[in-house]
């Protein structure tokens, strides 16, 4: 009776653990799940951290290369602009240089001239022909070295007034000559180099304020919004941030339509700059009357000023006409010739002495 009744409660009991572990496992089944899912989920915003952070550090190398790149210019336009003074410096020494080369003359000739004066067989006829040929040549050389065209007149006009006194019809020739030399100064146009230079100098100042063309500006700075303070998790706010910075790299491009770059304040200082250094270069050409380094500079601005700002502006059209304006004039002009009235006057002088000579010995012929 023992074994029947016991047999009948040890059924349930051997049945118990069994049917926990059929209860159990699909329990644990699911947090394996759920683990795997976050571990999933972790491992993709890990991935795109990774990725955000190598796109940010190739922008910042990009930046760093640009500004690298501005840094060599600037550096370049230093470079150019020492050039420039160097040969500006270099230019002043050699006026100096021909300065003292023309004084040099000049006290030459005064002490010919009054080692002439010095001689006593020198008649006063003999004397104003040394005078007007002292004349004569300081012309010639102020022509030659000088722009100033009115000291050049002023030098012929007082070798004029000296042959006036000297009584000979053979003079006459040489008194023409040097009034058709006088005409001939007249008639050369002047160069308003002041006025040229202020209008440089106002064209330089204009840049500043010229517009650029549309599509050419200051990138705009987007204000980043806010992190939601009611969101579920830390990683969908990364995420959430990560695609915003993705979004900021992602450039679309339209291959059938001009393509319209966005330039930095940076860099539109530095394509302002270098327009003012064309104008600057063009300056200088004018002082050295370079013609080629003039028209090319003004030809680079002027290119420059229609590729980067609007033409539609009133401005910009202002500017670009007071350029071109500028671009037309020449620097080409032709120095005066002052060296046939001179060549005329030592070939009279050169008769009056071989005359001389032949007088004071009018039997040297005969045997």
């Amino acid at each position: 009776m023992t074994t029947k009744n016991e047999s009948p409660q040890s059924k349930p009991i051997e049945a118990g653990p069994q049917q926990k572990a059929k209860t159990a496992s699909p329990s644990v089944f699911e947090q394996h799940f759920v683990t795997l899912i976050i571990g999933l989920a972790a491992a993709i915003a890990l991935i795109l951290s990774l990725i955000s952070f190598f796109k940010v550090n190739h922008f910042q190398q990009s930046a760093g290369d640009q500004k690298s790149k501005l840094q060599t210019r600037f550096a370049a336009l230093e470079q150019e602009q020492t050039k420039l003074t160097a040969n500006l410096a270099n230019l002043g020494q050699t006026l100096q240089l021909s300065k003292e080369s023309i004084q040099q003359q000049v006290s030459n000739l005064n002490q010919s001239l009054h080692k002439a004066l010095r001689q006593r067989h020198y008649q006063r006829q003999d004397w104003l022909l040394q005078k007007a040929k002292y004349y004569l040549e300081l012309a010639q050389i102020n022509a030659h070295w000088s722009d100033n065209q009115e000291t050049t007149i002023a030098l012929l006009q007082a070798a004029d007034t000296v042959l006036q006194d000297v009584s000979d019809q053979q003079l006459f020739k040489i008194r023409q000559t040097i009034a058709t030399e006088i005409t001939a100064i007249k008639a050369i146009p002047k160069l308003d180099l002041a006025g040229l230079l202020s209008q440089l100098d106002a064209a330089q100042q204009m840049v500043s304020s010229l517009p650029l063309k549309q599509g050419i500006n200051n990138p705009s700075e987007e204000n980043t919004a806010p992190a939601d303070e009611d969101t579920s998790s830390a990683w969908k706010s990364k995420l959430h941030e990560n695609m915003k910075l993705l979004e900021k790299l992602i450039v679309v491009r339209k291959h059938d339509d001009d393509i319209e770059p966005i330039l930095s304040p940076l860099h539109q200082e530095a394509l302002r700059e270098s327009i003012r250094m064309n104008l600057q270069e063009a300056q200088w050409a004018l002082l050295e009357h370079n013609s080629a380094v003039y028209t090319q500079s003004l030809k680079q601005a002027i290119e420059e000023i229609n590729r980067i700002f609007d033409i539609s502006a009133s401005p910009t059209q202002a500017l670009l006409s007071d350029l071109q304006k500028l671009r037309g004039i020449s620097l080409d002009n032709q120095r005066p010739l002052v060296n046939g009235s001179l060549n005329l006057l030592n070939q009279f002088i050169d008769n009056q002495k071989n005359s001389t000579v032949n007088q004071s010995n009018p039997d040297g012929a005969q045997p």
